[in-house]
This record gives structure tokens, sequence and C-alpha cells, in this order.
């Protein structure tokens, strides 16, 4: 095999890796955005293990009386957004109500879940960068060897010259924070 043949593939193996590559580190940084949904399950009742003060005004004061059931609206990790004598997004710590332990059951199921998507993303991406790269071996191996076939080897290396300067500045552009972390 030629000299030409084999430094082009390695060029175009360096190619493929990076565009693997960009396809994983993006898919990285998406899971570190994912929120952790705790979901709150039909007809929950809780049961206030304390009085709940709140502030209403700047003058008054509400008390959610100890042994109160409330169904809650939102859960939130480490608190509990409750709606009370037509007070709304009321807040508590898990620690006010004596379901406490079923609170943070919950949470801990969605922070599996999380866990779960977040896996199945990361695979997702790395799936898809292996496919893309191997899509570019596979074009470019066919280009490659059309233009050196036609001794056009200068377009081959102005091709790949411009292909490392979009990668360079794609990922510059594209992921600034993998440079200053």
């Amino acid at each position: 095999m030629k000299p030409k043949y084999i430094l082009s593939v390695l060029i175009l193996a360096v190619e493929a890796f990076a565009i693997f590559w960009l396809f994983l580190t993006t898919c990285k940084d998406d899971v570190k955005h994912m929120a952790k949904v705790i979901q709150v399950p039909e007809n929950m009742v809780l049961t206030t293990a304390n009085d709940i003060c709140f502030s209403v005004d700047r003058e008054k004061e509400i008390t959610v009386p100890e042994g109160t059931k409330i169904t809650p609206d939102y859960i939130f990790p480490k608190s509990v957004s409750f709606s009370y004598d037509g007070y709304h997004h009321i807040s508590a710590d898990y620690n006010d109500f004596v379901e406490q332990a079923k609170l943070e059951e919950l949470e801990n199921i969605a922070l599996q879940d999380r866990v779960n998507r977040q896996k199945e993303h990361v695979l997702k991406g790395a799936v898809f960068g292996i496919c893309a790269g191997i899509c570019w071996l596979i074009l470019g191996i066919a280009i490659t060897h059309l233009l050196i076939k036609k001794a056009a080897i200068s377009i081959l290396i102005v091709v790949h010259g411009i292909i490392f300067v979009l990668f360079v500045f794609g990922g510059l552009l594209f992921f600034p924070g993998y440079l200053s972390s």
C-alpha cells in the first residue's frame, strides 16, 4: 500500500475519532443539566409533624398546625410545596412531615431515575458518534481514493486542512467550557 493511502487513512481515523469525541462530550455536558424530577404520587397526603409558620405579608403570619393533612403540590429535593387555607406555594422541609422517610424514598427514586436517564443519553451519544465517525471514515476513504487516483493530492491536503480548522474552531465555539476545566 502506498504511503499516501496510509497517511490519508490515519488522518481520516483521527477525524473520525474527533467526530466521536464531539458527540460524546456534548452528551456528557448535556447530562449535567438533567433535572431530578420527584413525582408526587396520586392521592398523596402528608401530615405535618410540627407547626409550620409562614409570612403572608410583612404584618401577617399564618401557622399550619401540627397534625394537619395536606396534599403536596410539588416535591423538591429536601422540601415540599403545598397550599393551605387559600395560600399557595408554602414551602416546608421534609422533617416537617411525619412521612419524612417516604419523601426521602421518593427523592432517591428520582435520583436513580436521573442517573438512568443520564447513562441512556450518554450511550445514545456514543452510538451516534461511532456511527457518524464510521460514515465519515467510509466516505473519506472513498473520496481519498478518487483524489489520489486522479493525482489531486493538493486538493486532498486542502480539504483535510479545512476540516481540521473546522474541528478546531467548532470545538472552540461550541465547547468553550472544556478549555477552562
